[in-house]
């Protein structure tokens, strides 16, 4: 029992080392090396991999120490690396986030129902229909994008990669039909991802935002949390497709390098 405690506490240790340098090194911001609305990292991929190859607590926990450590580091790394994003002012808000990528993977994935690949199947159709759908007016509406850091034609070239990503997501959707029902489990992992990204980066991310900067809620506040949401959307299918292409695949690799050949709940091909 304490082997297996102690090869579980070193694995979680080494998935949150990898998560820190994905999160805080290996990252793209625009513009480079500042505190920006738009970045694109793999920080949060170890975290659902801690929660789901371990279970929910100890996703939060590997959730929070990663985020604490990783704003350090961050801190640190900054005043030598040019484009490591300097993280301002800690903020536990941001670490709430963090715990809920370690939580909500490790509790969807806990149990699996009999029908579960046709709900999530529909859902995830909803989904990567909508976003096709926002990407497309915001396209050709890419005044109402709200960014002081970007210009017009940076606002059209985003939102046209965000339209393609979006029309690649629905054309996963249709492909995973083609696979038999076990082979399904992505369109769980698909869902689980865009739940999360609505709920943090789409809700709580703009609301810890508008509260750091403003410091009360307020109609000036209400107004700003709403002005912080066109780039996110925008944004939202290129995230979701990097993570839903690659968690399955590293998942299935950290599993077998970590486990050997055995079996770990949840299985995700």
């Amino acid at each position: 029992m304490k082997k297996t405690k102690l090869r579980i506490l070193t694995s979680i240790s080494m998935l949150i080392a990898i998560g820190i340098i994905l999160a805080e090194v290996v990252q793209i911001s625009y513009p480079p090396g500042s505190s920006t609305f738009i970045r694109f990292s793999l920080g949060y991929i170890t975290i659902l991999l801690v929660s789901l190859l371990y279970g929910p607590v100890y996703g939060m926990i590997a959730g929070a120490i990663q985020d604490v450590l990783g704003f350090y580091v961050a801190t640190l790394l900054s005043s030598y690396l040019p484009w490591v994003s300097a993280p301002g002012a800690f903020f536990i808000g941001y670490t709430i986030n963090a715990m809920l990528y370690g939580l909500i993977p490790g509790l969807l994935f806990r149990r699996s129902g009999k029908n579960e690949e046709k709900v999530y199947g529909v859902l995830c159709f909803i989904l990567s229909g909508a976003m096709l759908v926002a990407s497309v007016w915001f396209l050709f509406n890419v005044n109402l994008i709200r960014a002081s850091y970007l210009n017009v034609t940076e606002k059209t070239v985003i939102a046209v990669i965000s339209v393609v990503v979006s029309l690649v997501m629905n054309g996963m959707n249709l492909r995973l039909l083609r696979k038999k029902p076990a082979q399904k489990t992505s369109y769980k992992i698909m869902f689980t991802l865009t739940l999360l990204y609505i709920l943090t980066s789409l809700i709580l991310t703009p609301i810890w935002i508008v509260y750091f900067y403003l410091g009360t809620f307020s109609s000036v506040t209400y107004v700003s949390f709403w002005v912080l949401l066109p780039i996110r959307i925008v944004k939202m299918p290129i995230d979701l497709l990097i993570y839903s292409a690659l968690l399955p695949k590293i998942l299935k690799i950290v599993r077998s390098v970590v486990d050997g050949e055995e079996e770990i709940e949840p299985s995700v091909q």
